[in-house]
């Protein structure tokens, strides 16, 4: 169990589990076994027989940051697939907070509500919003689904945010024109040598990983006193060698956003619900525990339950 059994707590048996791209760095260059990995999770409710999305971060509610309503940067945090003895892929009964289990309906689409939430959380972080008198200029830098779901949110959520994606090179930028085409959105679509230098307000890096080519192009892009803010995921022990004069000169404020709020995977889930059809599309494949076994053993060599996957 990952929580102690109270009254307040629901078991939880997952069905749906997202494969992202923290997963396959750990199970890449750190060899992680896999049963405990698997954090993005949609499971049935033993208590109440209901398709749930599971907000995978339990708090303690008693440290300093838990009291101050941060509660994502709990400092006894237990992250489900991060630091328990096992995540979804287990295939065992998770025992978690009934707060942290919210009703979907039964589809895989909403293994993203997790990734989701974390893009919310880094649009508040910037305090974007609707109600600003000048529209905000926004870059978003990679092409993963993290990426993809920030410009989706971005486009409906703040139709009027001048947003441009940036990609590696031009044929990635032909292959996500189309994508971006097929779902209804059209933000501005360049490679990094074609993007206008310090001119944004907000810069979204979603690259991560060992390297510091895509922080560099966060730098040089933003506007003066511009937020930069890192969705990618890094491992453990990396030192990125940045452009730290122009950082200093332009006064930006560089910010990692790893987690977020209760009220954001709320958030995030009825979004989920009211856009399913365009999600759907970010899905890569489904497969099952025999072709994830495969998968795994080019990895790390371990095998997993039954159930559901979905590869994110």
């Amino acid at each position: 169990m990952l929580a102690k059994d109270t009254d307040n707590n629901l078991t939880v048996i997952p069905k749906y589990v997202g494969i992202c791209g923290s997963d396959k760095q750990k199970l890449r260059a750190e060899g992680c076994d896999i049963s405990k990995l698997g954090h993005e999770i949609v499971g049935v409710s033993v208590n109440t027989n209901e398709l749930v999305a599971v907000n995978p971060l339990i708090a303690c509610g008693r440290c300093i940051d838990c009291l101050k309503g941060r509660t994502y940067l709990c400092s006894n945090l237990l992250a489900i697939g991060r630091n328990t003895a096992f995540g979804g892929f287990a295939g065992k009964a998770l025992s978690i907070p009934a707060i942290n289990a919210v009703p979907v309906q039964d589809s895989p689409v909403f293994c993203l509500t997790d990734p989701l939430a974390v893009v919310i959380h880094s649009i508040d972080i910037c305090h974007i919003n609707t109600k600003q008198e000048t529209p905000c200029s926004i870059a978003i830098i990679g092409d993963g689904v993290i990426a993809q779901l920030l410009a989706i949110y971005v486009a409906i959520t703040l139709p009027d945010a001048v947003c441009t994606v940036i990609l590696k090179n031009q044929s990635r930028v032909c292959r996500y024109e189309k994508l971006f085409t097929d779902i209804g959105i059209k933000p501005s679509l360049h490679t990094a040598e074609s993007t206008p230098k310090s001119c944004y307000g907000a810069v979204f890096e979603c690259v991560g990983d060992a390297q510091s080519k895509t922080l560099n192009t966060a730098i040089e892009i933003a506007a003066n006193g511009a937020n930069i803010v890192g969705l990618g995921v890094f491992p453990v022990g990396f030192f990125a060698s940045i452009y730290i004069r122009e950082v200093f000169y332009k006064e930006l404020c560089m910010v990692g956003s790893n987690s977020y709020t209760h009220s954001n995977f709320i958030e995030a889930a009825s979004f989920v619900k009211k856009h399913s059809f365009i999600l759907n599309k970010l899905i890569g494949a489904s497969i099952d525990d025999q072709s994830l076994s495969s998968y795994v053993s080019r990895q790390s060599g371990s095998r997993v339950a039954r159930k559901d996957f979905v590869l994110l």
